[in-house]
């Protein structure tokens, strides 16, 4: 299995546009009852930019807090379809003592604003440049991403009946701490309220490691850092002696 990006998965599935658009309008039926207006270009996904432009015609006004449970639905309904976004709020008012339009941008939902706005852009930013990056660990379809992620969670099941938790992360190329200009990483973070051995942790790593070697096809390297380890130092062999809250591993795919 090679695992795509999501602008390759959707120039594979011509339809997969129509179906957000048809997804993303459902979700914002109330608001246009009421005389919103949705404008949805999902055409510059292959570009790493998709947006939803919230208005009302005839330069209405509203305020943030009409659109927000709606936005916040929306957001989860993109986190679900395409992993690996980040996300812009661009808003338009009517300066005091102006005839133009001012725009203000956010990169978290503005609940704070409490004047009236003219509209309300949400742009998704997923942050792919096509000549930096061909395939790797970035920007999964989400079906994929899901799939890994329940993968992992398996390996390290016994840690986690003892009460630990995982969370992993997934770096595109020449992003992330000690990725070089060629590789990908994953970082999967290993943290409990009581300390496990490393002993507990060196097995399903090394199953982790044999997976993602067949998924990728490529060698991948492993390294780990504890957190009481204050010497900021990654180490490539487990001490079976080692006690530790949290450990984070780091899989580098080397190109």
């Amino acid at each position: 299995m090679r695992i795509k990006l999501y602008n390759q998965f959707l120039l594979e599935n011509s339809n997969y546009d129509d179906k957000i658009v048809s997804d993303i309008n459902d979700i914002f039926v109330e608001l246009k009852d009421d005389g919103f207006d949705i404008d949805i270009n999902t055409k510059n996904y292959r570009n790493g930019v998709g947006t939803v432009y919230i208005y009302i015609e005839n330069d209405n006004t509203f305020r943030v807090d009409d659109v927000q449970q709606y936005v916040m639905m929306l957001n989860d309904y993109m986190d679900i379809k395409l992993k690996g976004f980040k996300i812009k709020y661009c808003l338009d008012y009517m300066h005091s003592n102006s005839s133009e339009l001012k725009r203000e941008d956010y990169y978290y939902f503005p609940t704070g604003c409490t004047y009236d706005i003219n509209n309300l852009l949400v742009q998704y930013n997923f942050d792919v440049n096509e000549s930096l990056v061909i395939e790797g660990f970035g920007d999964f379809v989400g079906p994929e991403y899901d799939k890994i992620e329940s993968d992992v969670n398996d390996m390290f099941i016994d840690l986690k009946d003892d009460g630990a938790k995982i969370s992993i992360d997934f770096y595109h190329k020449g992003v992330g701490y000690g990725a070089g200009a060629d590789d990908y990483m994953i970082k999967v973070r290993i943290y409990s309220d009581r300390k496990f051995s490393m002993s507990d942790v060196e097995e399903p790593t090394r199953m982790m490691v044999d997976y993602f070697k067949d998924l990728t096809d490529k060698r991948v390297d492993m390294e780990y850092q504890r957190a009481s380890d204050y010497t900021n130092t990654r180490q490539s062999k487990f001490n079976p002696y080692s006690f530790d809250n949290e450990v984070t591993i780091y899989l580098i795919e080397r190109a």
